[in-house]
C-alpha cells in the first residue's frame, strides 16, 4: 500500500503498526505517537479504533523516520485510542518505522478490572489467552484513551526535557 505522507486518516483502514505522528508539547518541542496495532476484525471494533503508543522520544522539530530510528526507542504509555487522537491537535501521520526492527513490543494487559473466568490477556487487539488470577496481579488493565490522553501524557512525561 503506497501512502503519501503526511496523511490525515479518516478511519483505521490505511493505518498500520509503525505509522507515527507528532505531538506538540507545551515547551514547543515535539513528542511522538505511534500506531502499535489495528483491529483485524472490523465488526468487533469500530473502524476508528487503534492501539496507540507514546514513544520516549523528544525533538526540536516533528519526528521523521530518521530521527526516530537514530535513537533507541521505548514505549512510555500504550492504550486503545480513537482515530481522533491523531487529529486532536490538527496533526497527521508523518511516516513509518518498523516496530520489530526498533524493538517496540506491545505489553500484555488484562481486559477487565477484576478477575473472572471470562477475562482475557490481550496484546493490542489480539487475544493471547484466558487470564489467570496471577495475570490480574501482574499485568496492567486494558486502557481506553480519550482524545487528549496521549497529548497530556506526553506533556507530563516529556515536557520538562
Amino acid at each position: 500500500m503506497d501512502i503519501a505522507y503526511p496523511f490525515v486518516p479518516k478511519s483505521n483502514a490505511r493505518l498500520r503498526p509503525g505509522h507515527f505522528w507528532p505531538i506538540k508539547l507545551s515547551n514547543s518541542k515535539y513528542a511522538c505517537g505511534i500506531v502499535l496495532d489495528v483491529p483485524k476484525e472490523k465488526g468487533l471494533y469500530t473502524t476508528r479504533m487503534f492501539y496507540a503508543g507514546l514513544l520516549d522520544w523528544i525533538g526540536d522539530s516533528k519526528p521523521t523516520a530518521n530521527s526516530l530510528e537514530s535513537s533507541p526507542l521505548t514505549i512510555l504509555r500504550q492504550g486503545h485510542a480513537h482515530i481522533k487522537t491523531i487529529l486532536f491537535c490538527n496533526e497527521a501521520i508523518e511516516g513509518y518505522i518498523d516496530p520489530v526492527k526498533n524493538n517496540l513490543e506491545i505489553e500484555l494487559v488484562v481486559d477487565a478490572l477484576y478477575y473472572s473466568t471470562a477475562t482475557k490477556v490481550l496484546k493490542g487487539f489480539e487475544v493471547v489467552r484466558k487470564a489467570t488470577m496471577q495475570d490480574h496481579e501482574n499485568l496492567r488493565n486494558k486502557s481506553a484513551w480519550g482524545y487528549a490522553v496521549i497529548n497530556n501524557s506526553a506533556n507530563h512525561l516529556l515536557g520538562e526535557k
